[in-house]
């Protein structure tokens, strides 16, 4: 018995976790893709020319799952495609982890402040400013 409760305070505590969390920009919005709780996406200025794309995965299930990062398309202006080198990640059962990936070298021109319209397989997810780490 003792058991059971454990595992739903664990479940409550991470639902509590994830619905808390930052998200994308400041909207404090979770986005559900393929299953998996999206959140905490952003751009960050490193130094000198290096970016990092990073966000936030929840992966509810029971086991371990892929979830393929290389579907997010970020948009500079919506006319420039920023490219990240996310792509298919391992995400843990039953928890909630940061990822961050490199921004290519060969992104165009950017700054910190810059807005960014992040896309998963076509659809819009949201909007976002580059920011510095």
């Amino acid at each position: 018995m003792r058991r059971k409760h454990v595992s739903f305070f664990s479940l409550f505590a991470a639902v509590i976790f994830m619905l808390s969390a930052v998200s994308c920009g400041d909207d404090n919005s979770t986005y559900d893709i393929q299953g998996f709780q999206i959140s905490d996406i952003s751009i960050v200025w490193i130094s000198d020319d290096s970016y990092n794309f990073t966000v936030g995965i929840n992966n509810a299930f029971t086991d371990d799952r892929y979830f393929n990062v290389r579907q997010f398309r970020l948009m500079l202006n919506d006319s420039e495609e920023i490219p990240q080198l996310g792509g298919e990640t391992l995400c843990n059962a039953g928890k909630f982890e940061k990822f961050s990936f490199l921004i290519s070298p060969s992104h165009p021109k950017m700054e910190v402040g810059d807005p960014v319209t992040v896309y998963y397989d076509d659809n819009k997810i949201c909007e976002i400013k580059i920011k510095e780490l």
